[in-house]
């Protein structure tokens, strides 16, 4: 996003795998909409919010796409990090 702003290009999206950042308008001339995905397991994807993020970044992370399970417990791919272990809570996802 740096790079195209010190090339002056006005508008733009950039996506890396859950984080996002926009700036100016769409390919239709609107604004930018992102959608956070609802955390549910499986392949169907369904958005929990869209929004309208302006020229702001955001980031998305969740345990329900990205972990393991080894004898019967579930690992998350988010480690926490006083323990340095991967985390155990009921948070699913944060934006």
């Amino acid at each position: 996003a740096e790079y195209l702003q010190s090339q002056h290009v006005k508008d733009y999206m950039v996506d890396i795998g859950g984080e996002v950042r926009t700036r100016g308008r769409n390919g239709e001339q609107k604004p930018w909409r992102i959608a956070i995905e609802r955390p549910t397991a499986g392949a169907q994807q369904q958005a929990q919010l869209v929004i309208q993020p302006g020229e702001m970044s955001i980031a998305t992370s969740g345990d329900y796409r990205n972990y393991f399970e080894q004898d019967g417990v579930r690992y998350s791919h988010t480690i926490d990090p006083v323990t340095g272990r991967p985390i155990h809570h009921r948070l699913v996802s944060i934006t």
